[in-house]
């Protein structure tokens, strides 16, 4: 699998590389020239990119070039503002450029599995800034169900839930507002994934809001 990598810190490419190598293939641009030179020749599954002079105009531009392909920014600087801007463009990753190298190996293998990787509170945030269905804002009853497609094999409580995960509540928020235990919202969390097939909260609540974010 081909990971090409981008940042002009040398000292960074030298060790993202080492935490990545022994898995994967890594090819290194340490300038934009060259990263668009190796996008041009290079197959590749993920776009590991260090913000540094790398605009969100840019990485929309290489979203759309390479739909197919996940894109993981990682930023010196990795506030929420730009975080969520990056969310936005549809990348799947976005972290601190110098996170610990076991969680740098774990975050790339979760964004190569299809599920998007930051931190919480922004999945929380762009969650919660979505333009909401009318599904999702009118309280629904079990006749309602009709029609939701995926969303069908849901029990009624799942259901419920997933509609709160689209609307931006947290698990204790759900868990608070349901009158159970977070245990119990984390239970249902995961039987929810599997029953639809997404990976992660985002990606639920896109679908519960009928949003296509390829």
């Amino acid at each position: 699998m081909n990971i090409i990598v981008y940042t002009p810190v040398m000292s960074l490419a030298t060790r993202w590389a080492g935490v990545l190598g022994g898995k994967y293939s890594i090819f290194q641009a340490d300038n934009l020239k060259e990263l668009g030179t190796l996008l041009q020749n290079i197959q590749f599954e993920l776009l590991l990119l260090h913000d540094r002079e790398l605009s969100i105009e840019k990485v929309a531009a290489l979203r759309q070039r390479f739909p197919a392909s996940k894109i993981f920014i990682l930023s010196d600087r990795p506030d929420e503002k730009k975080g969520i801007a990056f969310l936005q463009q549809g990348v799947a990753g976005f972290g601190n450029s110098y996170m610990a190298e076991s969680r740098l190996m774990a975050a790339v293998e979760v964004v190569l599995s299809g599920s998007v990787w930051m931190n919480q509170n922004l999945i929380q945030r762009l969650i919660a800034s979505l333009p909401k269905s009318d599904a999702v804002l009118t309280k629904a009853s079990s006749s309602d169900r009709e029609g939701e497609g995926a969303l069908a094999v849901l029990s009624n409580r799942e259901f419920q839930i997933a509609r709160l995960v689209a609307q931006g509540f947290s698990n204790l928020e759900i868990a608070d507002s349901l009158g159970i235990t977070e245990r119990t919202v984390k239970a249902h969390m995961s039987a929810i994934f599997s029953k639809v097939g997404v990976r992660g909260r985002l990606s639920l609540a896109l679908l519960v809001n009928n949003i296509d974010n390829k």
